[in-house]
């Protein structure tokens, strides 16, 4: 095949078996296994792939027409304007979160914070590019051993492993169990109900499920952080969570259930409450 007759035949493919956007996750994975830039791409569009490269086309557009995510299939993620490497032991970066980092590093320039935690890091996505943007010194800690494996990588690929100490344990309970304190905690939780999950897009069901479990309401894990956190943050410090978008009137009154009283809701980038910001001072 040339490139052109691949991306051709894979972009039927994958509209055959419901991929969202069949010939953009095809010059995806052409461009991957080839080894070019999109320029490239287009440009080579009459060359002959060989033969070794055509199996490996082939076998990662079957994997796509299984619905296995793209990111795991060339094993990286944009978030940021920062390449994290996925694995399927770790939930995907997305843009959603970039809500709750960009608010993160407004509070660290904005309030002088030195320290911050990312608590349930998987990749590391948050806790990379607050050391990366910022001079803070980050907490991460996740249940997962493979999780962390991830997030190190990412933090080494990214140059930043030496802000970042990275902890092995269940939410804040490293954190408690070390006297450590920040000045900002934030986390991305499972928030989604456990009754949904099955419904939605067959991608999830490659994604670690633990990472998108919430329990009944799809809070129980924030409520579970929530009971934690006055031990781990400074007086004047913020806690950022992020929710699902018809989540805010449950989760606030979660909050205030833990002794949280000043609380905002922060919108994405589609208008929709996605980050709960929780002042904690005077408490």
């Amino acid at each position: 095949m040339t490139g052109r007759e691949a991306l051709a035949w894979a972009a039927a493919k994958l509209q055959e078996a419901g991929v969202e956007s069949p010939r953009l996750d095809a010059e995806v994975l052409l461009r991957h296994v080839m080894g070019w830039s999109r320029v490239n791409l287009l440009a080579n569009l009459q060359a002959e792939l060989s033969p070794q490269k055509q199996a490996a086309f082939i076998e990662l557009v079957a994997g796509r027409a299984r619905r296995v995510p793209l990111q795991y299939l060339v094993g990286t993620q944009e978030f940021m304007s920062l390449a994290f490497k996925v694995t399927p032991q770790v939930l995907i970066p997305r843009a959603d979160t970039e809500t709750l980092v960009e608010e993160a590093l407004r509070l660290i320039d904005g309030c002088g914070f030195q320290s911050a935690a990312d608590i349930g890091t998987g990749s590391g996505a948050i806790a990379c590019s607050l050391a990366y943007y910022t001079r803070v010194n980050v907490w991460a800690t996740d249940i997962s051993r493979q999780a962390l494996a991830v997030a190190r990588d990412n933090a080494r690929s990214l140059g930043v492993a030496h802000k970042i100490e990275f902890f092995q344990g269940d939410l804040a309970e490293p954190l408690v169990k070390a006297g450590v304190q920040v000045d900002l905690l934030a986390a991305n939780l499972p928030y989604i109900p456990a009754a949904e999950i099955d419904k939605l897009q067959p991608e999830l069901n490659y994604e670690p499920r633990m990472a998108l479990d919430g329990g009944d309401d799809g809070l129980e894990i924030y409520r579970r952080l929530l009971s934690q956190a006055r031990q781990v943050l400074k007086d004047g410090g913020y806690l950022l969570l992020e929710i699902g978008w018809n989540q805010s009137e449950e989760m606030e009154q979660v909050i205030r259930e833990n002794g949280f009283e000043k609380v905002v809701f922060l919108k994405d980038y589609g208008g929709r409450h996605r980050v709960a910001k929780v002042s904690c001072k005077g408490f």
